[in-house]
């Protein structure tokens, strides 16, 4: 992310993502000096496209976080493949969470000069300490990235040896993902049976929800019987909103109840 941002926006260039979406894009921009710049999503959380390409101009880079980070939806491919169309800059697929949706825009990097698509180890294979995450693109952007700005031994190489014991394990993992999508199903449906309580379909390994006639203080309720969701915010117009992870079907289950007796 912070090549990609020095390559193309950095000293008063333009980054541009959607709003809610993941907060790191405008921290790193602020420390290139680019200028960041959010587009909301429509209310049922689609992009829109319009605005993103008025917004965007002629140069700079959009990312767009799908399945988006923290609303959980993923961004149909004619939307997305719309917007690299039309958009002469870059934009950038942040994939962190594909693994858990319907389908990645990896296969589609060769077919166009200005996409590029980033995944990581971080979710689907519990490696966030090692910080590993790569860039999928046509040679030409790679090999740009690659020798101008990457920082020699950017990774050590005991995250590499364990990232590469993981991939030995790839059929594991993939059940795991299978079995982490129908606990959402479920979790989704239990959730949305509560009252004051709506939650959103979600292709992550997460269920955004917003709670009716709440502040914020349910996570702080939550905290203190050591059961921790993440606090997104005034996202509607009533209510607050949050992010849970997918737990194990018993954590998931505590969290049900507790939400019961609360609400």
């Amino acid at each position: 992310m912070d090549a990609i941002i020095y390559s193309f926006a950095k000293r008063d260039g333009k980054v541009i993502s959607l709003k809610p979406s993941f907060s790191l894009y405008r921290m790193r921009a602020r420390v290139h000096d680019a200028k960041f710049v959010e587009v909301p999503l429509n209310d049922d959380f689609s992009m829109n496209n319009e605005s993103v390409l008025k917004v965007a101009g002629n140069s700079g880079v959009i990312f767009i976080c799908s399945p988006n980070n923290p609303t959980g939806n993923q961004f149909s491919q004619k939307s997305v493949l719309d917007v690299v169309e039309s958009f002469p800059g870059l934009v950038v697929v942040d994939e962190a969470y594909a693994d858990f949706a319907d389908f990645s825009l990896i296969t589609k990097v060769l077919d166009y000069h200005n996409l590029a698509v980033l995944r990581s180890f971080s979710k689907t294979y519990g490696l966030a300490g090692g910080r590993l995450g790569y860039l999928v693109a046509n040679a030409e952007l790679a090999e740009l990235l690659r020798s101008r700005v990457l920082r020699p031994y950017s990774v050590s190489s005991v995250t590499l040896k364990t990232a590469l014991k993981l991939l030995e394990k790839y059929d594991t993992i993939l059940q795991c993902i299978e079995k982490l999508k129908e606990e959402r199903r479920i979790f989704y449906q239990k959730l949305n049976s509560l009252n004051d309580v709506k939650a959103f379909d979600s292709k992550a390994n997460f269920v955004f929800v917003n709670i009716l006639n709440d502040d914020g203080s349910l996570g702080d309720k939550l905290a203190s019987r050591r059961i921790y969701i993440r606090k997104v915010g005034k996202i509607f117009t009533e209510g607050f909103a949050y992010r849970i992870t997918v737990g194990l079907p018993e954590m998931n289950n505590v969290l049900i109840e507790e939400l019961k007796m609360l609400i």
